[in-house]
């Protein structure tokens, strides 16, 4: 379950990943953080006004 907390710019989202600082980013761990960070740049793009998106 995602965390939320208030920050002064925006919103922070605190996502749990498997494996470790190193470990997060080689396979298999690295398919979840990849997941996630697809899953807010789809959200910012379908967020964003018509005429910004390139």
């Amino acid at each position: 379950m995602p965390h939320t907390v208030d920050a002064p710019v925006s919103r922070l989202e605190v996502l749990p990943v498997p494996g470790n600082h190193q470990t997060m980013i080689e396979p298999p761990h690295v398919e979840t953080p990849a997941r996630h960070l697809t899953t807010c740049l789809r959200r910012i793009e379908d967020a964003a006004p018509e005429s910004s998106v390139a």
